[in-house]
């Protein structure tokens, strides 16, 4: 199972799940971290454990409806079964319900 986790700050939540992934205590593979916030100390600790990370706002996708199919977009393209909200501070909306 291919997993992206979600998460919007410092990251203490996503570190702990990226080691328990590393270690083989949870199923699956970490490939992705998702972060609505570019300057986010989250992004630091995926670059540690080597996890690609995608990060991009509302603002910049112009709505929020067009932010969350650019998420789908970038979660189909990394193929991902399963994701995780760690921390992820925004509502999830139709777009990535319908898909996940």
């Amino acid at each position: 199972m291919r997993v992206a986790i979600f998460a919007s700050g410092n990251g203490t939540n996503f570190e702990v799940l990226a080691d328990k992934f590393a270690k083989k205590e949870i199923t699956g593979n970490l490939v992705l971290l998702f972060c609505d916030h570019p300057n986010a100390p989250v992004i630091k600790r995926a670059e540690k454990f080597n996890i690609p990370y995608e990060t991009f706002t509302v603002k910049e996708c112009g709505n929020k409806l067009d932010y969350e199919k650019r998420i789908v977009e970038v979660l189909k393209a990394h193929q991902i079964d399963f994701i995780a909200l760690a921390g992820y501070m925004r509502i999830i909306g139709k777009p990535i319900l319908d898909e996940y």
